[in-house]
């Protein structure tokens, strides 16, 4: 595994990103463990134009506030990215797939998701761990959509209804416009 507890630069390009992968010959989900950013002081680093493969985890993040743009992560056998309690990221243009749960969110994080997409995991969003208080999700003009079991899963055990939460998932795309459709691919504390 990656740990970063100072200032992380990966910054590639278009034609040129930057590539994590495991380094045996027979390429599975869980083939390393990740990379893990922690700390205020990964809270500069700068990633850009990376592709994350095989890893267990693919980025943990932990009190931690960096910002991605252009981040690929697949074929993690546990999370793409996994948002532990203190992280607060702003990210855009992710792609999450073919992971056993594209982005797990633990409680008291935050995130700023724009025009990305989430797709072919088994969960795309899983929710738990904890309570939702202070957990303030806000993702935008993205496409959430062909995740196997789920688009989003928030358990109800979390919930505590007079504690302040925000999840917002207004203006994405589905991968279908019949709103029964969508409802059945999201399962939240009010589903019976």
């Amino acid at each position: 595994s990656l740990v970063v507890e100072g200032r992380l630069n990966a910054e590639g390009t278009e034609e040129n990103p930057i590539h994590f992968t495991s380094n045996s010959s027979t390429l599975k989900p869980g083939g390393w463990l990740g990379m893990i950013l922690q700390g205020e002081e990964a809270s500069a680093s700068k990633i850009s134009y990376l592709e994350i493969e095989y890893a267990s985890t693919g980025i943990t993040f932990r009190d931690t506030t960096p910002t991605l743009t252009h981040v690929n992560v697949s074929h993690s056998r546990y999370a793409g990215m996994y948002l532990d309690e203190g992280a607060h990221l702003l990210m855009s243009q992710v792609t999450l797939s073919e992971n056993h749960i594209g982005l797990q969110v633990e409680a008291e994080a935050s995130l700023e998701m724009t025009d990305s997409e989430i797709f072919h995991n088994e969960h795309g969003f899983y929710l738990y761990e904890g309570s939702l208080s202070e957990t303030n999700l806000h993702v935008h003009r993205s496409r959430i959509y062909e995740n196997r079991s789920l688009n989003i899963y928030v358990g109800y055990f979390l919930v505590d209804p007079d504690a302040p939460f925000n999840l917002d998932f207004r203006e994405n795309w589905w991968g279908t416009q019949d709103t029964s459709l969508v409802d059945l691919s999201i399962i939240d504390f009010n589903d019976p």
